[in-house]
């Protein structure tokens, strides 16, 4: 069983021994910190790994100073990819603690809305161990209610093999087990998943039958030669009587320069239980709802100040339905997901976009948008 909050623990190289002193101390107060420079072991890819912990994690706590105001580097990377995810959380939910480590250090522009902890400041642990402590129950307390209200109750598990080999591979998947009384056939979800994501394990395992001397060799560092798969989900997404899995997909092909990072979104209905295998079956008229929702996604990604992204690269990843195969059905919105590469260059990490309802409602079929609860003035 998987059920611990993960703190991921952002910080500049010069400042790893105050980085590691936090740790040590949050470890220390029954928390669950994750910091490269402890987790990362020898041989590992430590890019791959750092975006798969941040993908886990359920806060980050961003330590700032002198030594990271001006650096580039995975520091600033994480701050983004930390940015972009709080865009998937509640507004009152504490996911980004940016502490500042001393202070004369101005705050970023970026975090200004943040409230920030000071590490100076005399209750400065104790502030840090009220914030953690307020958002893991006020999780745990979230996901409870949503369990009881809906009776639907999940539990996850893990699935991880690895073998070592010229090349190897090393596979964890995320899988959520769900049960109800009221939807009875809502532990087929779990079948399904499994199996779909089942399948890049046993692809995996085909590089038994496929040992390359000439390629690989044991003097490389493992990460090098292994061929590595990582799918983890966050909590499900309920909207109205359709459930949304958004799975965070990693994956390092053996010699590649980086690895590559993408959303597998699985939808369903909830009653009937019905697998919505495409986005463009939601619709009644698709190429309307199409045009609709390319016209909003473009748009999305070109004002974009902070992706800084042109035509040339956005127009080749949004031009037909599989480049919207990433979607999530949220209260309000159609959040659509793009994969490292799709619409720009790797550096600007996997960037999504969110479609109101009011843009394609009345595209929609009647019975979708029923069960996602549109109002009725938004489908005409």
């Amino acid at each position: 069983m998987e059920d611990t909050f993960q703190i991921f623990i952002s910080y500049a190289r010069p400042d790893r021994e105050t980085a590691t002193e936090l740790y040590a101390w949050l470890e220390q107060q029954g928390f669950s910190p994750w910091i490269d420079c402890k987790k990362i072991k020898g041989g590992q890819n430590w890019d791959f790994e750092i975006k798969r912990a941040l993908d886990k994690s359920n806060i980050v706590i961003l330590l700032w100073s002198e030594n990271s105001q001006d650096r580039r580097g995975y520091i600033q990377r994480e701050l983004k990819i930390s940015l972009d995810k709080i865009q998937e959380k509640l507004i009152d939910d504490i996911f980004i603690i940016p502490v500042i480590l001393r202070d004369n250090i101005p705050i970023p522009e970026q975090l200004k809305n943040i409230h920030c902890l000071y590490a100076e400041h005399p209750t400065f642990r104790q502030d840090l161990a009220d914030a953690v402590t307020h958002q893991m129950e006020r999780l745990g307390g979230e996901r409870k209610k949503i369990q009881k209200n809906l009776d639907v109750y999940w539990q996850p598990t893990i699935l991880k093999e690895e073998w070592d080999g010229i090349p190897g591979y090393a596979v964890e998947i995320q899988v959520l087990d769900f049960s109800s009384d009221t939807y009875k056939n809502v532990g087929q979800v779990s079948q399904l998943v499994r199996g779909d994501l089942l399948g890049a394990l046993l692809a995996s395992r085909g590089a038994k039958l496929e040992q390359d001397s000439t390629m690989y060799n044991y003097a490389q560092d493992s990460w090098q030669r292994t061929n590595t798969f990582d799918a983890h989900c966050g909590d499900p997404i309920f909207s109205g009587r359709i459930l949304t899995l958004n799975y965070a997909v990693s994956g390092y092909g053996a010699g590649a320069a980086h690895p590559v990072h993408s959303h597998r979104t699985f939808a369903f209905l909830l009653d009937p239980l019905i697998h919505i295998t495409s986005l463009e079956s939601v619709f009644s008229d698709p190429s309307d709802a199409f045009l609709a929702i390319q016209k909003e996604a473009r748009k999305q990604l070109l004002s974009n100040s902070d992706l800084e992204l042109s035509e040339d690269s956005v127009f080749p990843g949004t031009e037909n339905w599989n480049d919207f195969r990433a979607f999530v059905f949220n209260e309000d919105a159609l959040d659509i997901y793009f994969s490292s590469y799709q619409v720009g260059p790797y550096s600007i990490g996997t960037p999504h976009v969110s479609v109101p309802y009011g843009l394609i409602a009345k595209d929609m079929r009647a019975e979708f948008a029923t069960a996602l609860n549109i109002p009725w003035h938004m489908r005409s």
